[in-house]
């Protein structure tokens, strides 16, 4: 095994920053240190892959460097790992540590997540003998204290290595009562509260502060309901949200429905049927609404009604607030107002509605959108993402209100990557070209422009290949110079549902029988986490095309407004703040495939733009656009609500505005 990595060490790469090289290693760590008699101190790092210990390291330090300059500590351990990771050209995707080694070095965690994209898991030990009862090898069960160094970190590495699943992927938890347990039940630690005062102004901050210690003071309890904890690209927002609320110590909880594989396509169509996505026979049935109400009253009914859970009333345990932020969900707020009249429920909104479908009584939306406005009557307030100039009247104006977009600048769809690990995930990219039997990518000679897309509408995707199409012919005729860039067709989320397969198969057939001289320039590719991977491929994109508006995709969007991103995109979505005062945006109407082609041969030929792909540094987004100011909506939501249902009248204004305004800021 040592010459194998004696071996390894000495291959000879590529171009540095070439995805063509062979993908790296992927392994774990975990680490421990040690106060020796003579008051030196000593941590040790263990290295396992999925199958086998591969290294330790063990290393010292004065006692008085890690009493007084725990920053130097923290540099030490850092660059340790580098090193490592650079000399056997491996890639660290996550490392276990005990609690009493993070508390001490509080600023380790973030650095190892921002720094080399490792993710840090902070665990507790026992400190106890092996009992008789107890499984396993004797060492593994033995008191932590009585362990060795190595032996600690070792144990360390190998709970890490079983919180991780295929693709080196964090498993997602699902608790007791359907509770979503984030980040390991925050035991993943990505930031502290300092990095995310960081992100804005010492105004917000403060606005921030203020809500967060009254909240706490009244010990206020926040609880969200979402369909589910992964496979959108919007989904997110509430990881984030729910992560820096936690480190601000207000009393948050989300959670999700258990699903039932028999009501999966019915929810599927009810929101494809909102979206403007159903087809003509799709509308929904009154046995179908009947299953989907029996659904959420027998979730409730098992574990959100019981003593102590979340729409229980507030005297015996349940939560202050309620959030539910899907439209299958919405029955919940009835359950909730009979169990506690008087609790405020809000409604959140990120649907973009067929509006053009709303006053048609035969299409598909009308009685999915019929059975949503029948459950907001038992909702106080709709907290809308989308513009008012895009969202129906959903119930009076005076009980909505708007927050715009955001996005987490230290997650990993948004973070800013080095370039050894946008490598590694361009690397990974090509490994899951190689085995989808598509052409690799060979990035940085050959340039890309990406496309994300739901495979919820054939059409929408259709409109990017035609128009692709059309300007790879405009630069052969104009006889530019430089290579074709390639097409990304980049799907996020699960892929395996009956109308995306079809979707998926029929643009695999559309470019086979219609554009043929493109098949090795174009890659449809069904992908999910890790988030790394959609940030490498955003970060390097020449330019995005996006001809859709459905949801998730305004904080994709925004997501490349950050990274200074050329966008191509339909007209509708400059009514997105986000879009004011960026100068990369350009729009088309729906369908007008010649515009897109003509703006992209602008791009890539003009002068005066083509300096729009080249890649800056990214770009400072305003307070509100950030998931701090995200946060910023939902302590005042929560701080006003909770005093009384009916005493907060929104009168469509912006959110962010009234809390500044109600701290006084």
């Amino acid at each position: 095994m040592s010459e194998q990595r004696e071996h390894k060490k000495h291959v000879r790469l590529l171009e540095p920053g070439s995805w063509s090289g062979q993908p790296f290693t992927t392994i774990y760590a975990g680490i421990s240190g040690l106060t020796t008699e003579k008051g030196d101190s000593q941590l040790a790092i263990a290295f396992r892959n999925p199958t086998y210990l591969v290294d330790c390291v063990v290393f010292d330090l004065s006692a008085e460097t890690a009493d007084t300059f725990p920053h130097t500590i923290c540099n030490r351990i850092i660059s340790e790992l580098q090193n490592y990771s650079e000399k056997y050209k491996e890639k660290i995707a996550g490392l276990a540590l005990p609690l009493s080694l993070a508390d001490k070095y509080p600023a380790l965690c973030p650095q190892l997540w921002q720094k080399l994209d490792i993710v840090p898991l902070v665990l507790e030990h026992k400190d106890r003998a092996r009992q008789d009862v107890d499984q396993g090898e004797l060492a593994t069960f033995l008191g932590w204290e009585k362990k060795g160094l190595d032996e600690q970190a070792d144990s360390m590495v190998r709970k890490c290595l079983r919180s991780f699943g295929i693709g080196h992927v964090l498993q997602t938890h699902i608790g007791l009562g359907s509770l979503v347990e984030v980040d390991r039940n925050f035991r993943v630690r990505l930031a502290d509260v300092k990095d995310y005062q960081e992100m804005v102004s010492s105004r917000t901050w403060s606005v921030v502060q203020y809500y967060a210690q009254e909240l706490k003071r009244r010990n206020v309890k926040i609880v969200f309901f979402s369909m589910t904890s992964h496979g959108r690209p919007d989904i997110h927002t509430r990881y984030s949200l729910v992560r820096l609320l936690h480190c601000l110590g207000v009393n948050v909880q989300w959670y999700v429905p258990k699903p039932r594989p028999g009501i999966y396509n019915i929810i599927r169509k009810m929101q494809d049927a909102l979206e403007g996505w159903g087809e003509p026979g799709d509308r929904l049935t009154i046995d179908e609404e009947l299953r989907v109400l029996e659904w959420v009253y027998e979730n409730a009914r098992r574990y959100w009604l019981c003593e102590g859970d979340p729409l229980q009333a507030r005297s015996k345990g349940g939560a202050d607030i309620v959030v539910i932020d899907d439209a299958p969900l919405a029955p919940a707020a009835l359950l909730s107002k009979q169990a506690d009249p008087e609790r405020p429920v809000i409604f959140e909104n990120r649907v973009q509605f067929a509006r053009d479908q709303l006053e048609d009584p035969n299409s598909v939306l009308d009685r999915a959108w019929n059975f949503l406005r029948e459950r907001l009557r038992y909702v106080d307030l709709v907290v809308s993402q989308v513009p008012r100039a895009l969202a129906p009247n959903t119930i009076e104006e005076k009980k909505v209100g708007y927050i715009p977009v955001s996005v987490d600048q230290l997650d990993g769809l948004n973070k800013d990557m080095s370039e050894s690990d946008t490598t590694f995930y361009g690397r990974e990219f090509n490994s899951l070209c190689r085995t989808m039997e598509m052409p690799t990518l060979k990035y940085p000679e050959e340039q890309y422009i990406l496309h994300l897309s739901q495979f919820r509408s054939l059409d929408e995707t259709l409109s990017v290949l035609n128009a692709y199409q059309k300007f790879c012919s405009h630069c052969i005729k104009a006889g530019v110079e430089m290579p074709l860039p390639k097409l990304l067709i980049y799907h996020y989320g699960p892929s395996r549902s009956s109308k995306s397969t079809l979707i998926y198969d029929a643009i695999l057939s559309h470019v086979e029988i219609n554009m043929p001289h493109l098949t090795s320039s174009i890659y449809v590719m069904q992908m999910g986490p890790p988030d790394q991977l959609w940030n490498a491929l955003l970060t390097k994109a020449k330019v995005l095309i996006e001809p859709s508006m459905s949801e998730g995709i305004p904080s994709m969007l925004l997501a490349a407004v950050q990274k200074e991103r050329p966008i191509v995109t339909v007209k509708e979505m400059g009514l997105f703040s986000f879009t004011d005062d960026v100068d990369n945006i350009f729009f088309f109407e729906k369908g007008d495939t010649d515009t897109i082609a003509m703006l992209l041969l602008d791009l890539f030929t003009d002068p005066g733009l083509t300096q729009m792909m080249v890649h800056r540094r990214p770009r400072k987004l305003r307070d509100e656009l950030t998931i701090v100011g995200n946060a910023v909506n939902w302590l005042f939501l929560a701080s006003e609500m909770s005093r009384g249902a009916g005493l907060l009248e929104l009168d469509g204004r912006d959110i962010f505005e009234l809390a500044g305004q109600g701290a006084g800021l």
